[in-house]
């Protein structure tokens, strides 16, 4: 939880990289709600979006997403009510190192997109290549296939670029920890260390 009097920073859902953070205030906490005071300048936030927090807890700028409940708003400032729906990450750098998987020709099920080619992966996220457009902070259902396996879960949309018409890369977090996610993490984490060793064993035999 972010402790009341603490201060925030709001990301909306964007189909751009740049960070547009709007400064809060987290006034109120109960029963897994947090609500939060903002300016009202350039900031309309609604109902049912998914967003991302921003926050420093002393060890870092930490990111977290999580999902509006209740918006009001007056000329002066809005008022959000949110709960998180994910695991606080840093916003600062990776925290695990991701590996290509161009070479493996792995793909995921990416929300209703089947085959979409996987592009890197590590023990915490991934990236794909797909055709829909979706929005930072959007969560998302993913099936990653690997060696005769399915792993199924939830994902958090941190990074979108568009590589062409049609073709979008796009940087997730996995939620893992939460209902339905924990298999989506064990496949990632199966995935990043096959490669990895796999890597290892060509440098090897190149040498």
């Amino acid at each position: 939880m972010f402790p009341i009097g603490d201060g925030i920073f709001l990301q909306l859902p964007s189909m751009t990289d740049q960070r547009i953070l709007h400064p809060g205030t987290i006034v109120e906490y109960e029963a897994g709600i947090h609500t939060a005071i903002f300016t009202a300048e350039d900031f309309t936030p609604q109902a049912d979006q998914e967003v991302l927090v921003y926050f420093d807890c002393g060890k870092g700028f930490m990111q977290q997403p999580a999902r509006i409940n209740v918006v009001m708003q007056d000329d002066e400032e809005v008022r959000i009510a949110f709960e998180t729906t994910g695991e606080p990450v840093s916003a600062e750098s990776r925290q695990c190192y991701r590996v290509s998987t161009l070479l493996s020709d792995l793909t995921a099920t990416f929300q209703d997109e089947p085959e979409c080619p996987l592009l890197e992966v590590s023990a915490t996220g991934f990236a794909v290549l797909a055709s829909e457009v979706y929005s930072i902070g959007t969560t998302v259902n993913t099936t990653l296939s690997f060696e005769d396996q399915q792993y199924t879960g939830k994902a958090t949309v941190q990074g979108v670029k568009e590589i062409n018409p049609g073709r979008i890369r796009y940087g997730l977090h996995c939620l893992s920890g939460r209902s339905g996610t924990n298999d989506l993490a064990r496949g990632l984490q199966a995935i990043s260390m096959t490669v990895q060793r796999r890597q290892l064993r060509r440098q090897l035999g190149a040498a």
